[in-house]
């Protein structure tokens, strides 16, 4: 797998640039899970299926993917000062409930 050109990451804390080999892995791995999902919901029609255990089921793979695809990306954890980071959020967050109360 060629690790050139790079995607940008997301612009969220610990997203990095990807390889386009990589993309396409994560990709491929979203349409097997969406095949996945559609027959689940098919499943879901019928009347003589558990709903709740195929409810559990459904999360377990969704769960299995994000998992799969995080071993892929590799996101990485927030890098410094989170006492000052959270602090910032904490603000802004009062901020908000203030403006929501007015």
């Amino acid at each position: 797998m060629s690790d050139d050109p790079k995607h940008v990451g997301l612009p969220v804390a610990g997203y990095v640039a990807q390889s386009a080999d990589k993309v396409a892995l994560v990709n491929n791995n979203k349409l097997v899970e969406e095949a996945v999902l559609r027959l689940l919901d098919q499943l879901a029609e019928l009347p003589d299926v558990d709903k709740r255990w195929l409810s559990i089921g459904r999360t377990e793979i969704e769960k299995g993917f994000m998992a799969i695809n995080r071993s892929v990306f590799r996101p990485a954890r927030v890098e410094g000062d989170l006492n000052l980071q959270i602090s910032g959020l904490i603000a802004a967050l009062i901020a908000g409930l203030s403006e929501a109360k007015e």
